[in-house]
C-alpha cells in the first residue's frame, strides 16, 4: 500500500515540476525559518540559567520619581543588601555589584604591560558562590575574601602573563583614590554568552566602600 501511494506521489511530482519545486522550496524555507526562530528563543530564554539557584534569585531595582516621571534604575543604595537581609527572613543572601564607570587603566607590575579595561567590576566577596561562573583556577569560596584580591577571565589572563601561571601575580589598577595593586586569585573560564553578566575583572567591593567617600557614604544609608 505504500509503495502505491510512493508511486503516485512520483508521478504527481514528475507530472508538475514547477509547481511540485515551489511548494518543495516554500516548505524547506518555512521550516528553516521556524527552526532560527525556535533556536533564536530558546536561546533568549536561557540567559542566566545556567546558574544554580537561578530560579530563586532577583535583581533589585528602584524607580525614581522626578516631578511627573518616573525613572526605573538598577542602582540601589549599598546598604540595601544587608538591610534588606536584617529585616525581611525570606532574604537567604544578597551580592552587590557595581561596574566601575570610569575605564582604569591596568598594569602587570612585572614586565609594565598596560592596558585601559572598560569592563571592571567591584562585588562583594561571595559573588562566585551566589553565581556558578565557572573558575579555571581558584577557590570560589576565598577568592574575593581580601580587599586586594582580584579574579580575571582568562582573556584577560593571557593578555597580561601570556602562557605564565597567573596565581600570585599582581596588577596596579590606576584611577584616582580608588588606585592599588591586587594579587590574582582567580582565573574565570571563558563568560557563557547567555549571561547578562559580562566582564573582565572583579574586585572586592570592600576596597571601593573603603577607598572612595561617596560609595562609603551611600553604603551607610539605607
Amino acid at each position: 500500500m505504500f509503495r502505491n501511494y510512493f508511486k503516485v506521489a512520483v508521478r504527481n511530482l514528475s507530472g508538475n515540476k514547477v509547481f511540485s519545486l515551489i511548494n518543495m522550496l516554500g516548505l524547506a524555507l518555512g521550516m528553516g525559518v521556524c527552526l532560527l526562530i525556535y533556536q533564536y528563543i530558546n536561546f533568549e530564554l536561557s540567559y542566566d540559567k545556567f546558574h544554580i539557584n537561578a530560579e530563586n534569585t532577583y535583581r533589585i531595582t528602584q524607580t525614581f520619581t522626578n516631578r511627573e516621571d518616573l525613572k526605573p534604575s538598577v542602582y540601589t543604595t549599598y546598604a540595601l543588601g544587608p538591610r534588606g537581609k536584617e529585616m525581611i527572613p525570606e532574604i537567604i543572601d544578597f551580592v552587590r555589584i557595581r561596574p566601575w564607570e570610569i575605564e582604569p587603566v591596568i598594569t602587570n607590575t612585572e614586565n609594565n604591560e598596560t592596558h585601559q579595561e572598560d569592563k571592571v567590576w567591584s562585588a562583594d566577596s561571595d559573588f562566585l558562590q551566589m553565581f556558578n561562573f565557572p573558575l579555571k583556577y581558584g577557590d570560589p569560596e576565598s577568592a574575593l575574601q581580601n580587599k586586594h584580591s582580584v579574579v580575571i577571565t582568562e582573556q584577560m589572563a593571557n593578555k597580561y602573563f601570556g602562557d605564565t601561571f597567573p596565581i600570585g601575580k599582581r596588577l596596579k589598577v590606576s584611577l584616582g583614590i580608588t588606585s592599588g595593586d591586587f594579587v590574582v586569585t582567580g582565573v574565570l573560564n571563558k563568560l557563557p554568552v547567555n549571561s547578562h553578566l559580562q566582564f573582565d575583572m572583579l574586585l572586592p567591593l570592600a576596597f571601593l566602600l573603603e577607598s572612595h567617600t561617596f560609595y562609603r557614604e551611600n553604603d551607610s544609608n539605607g
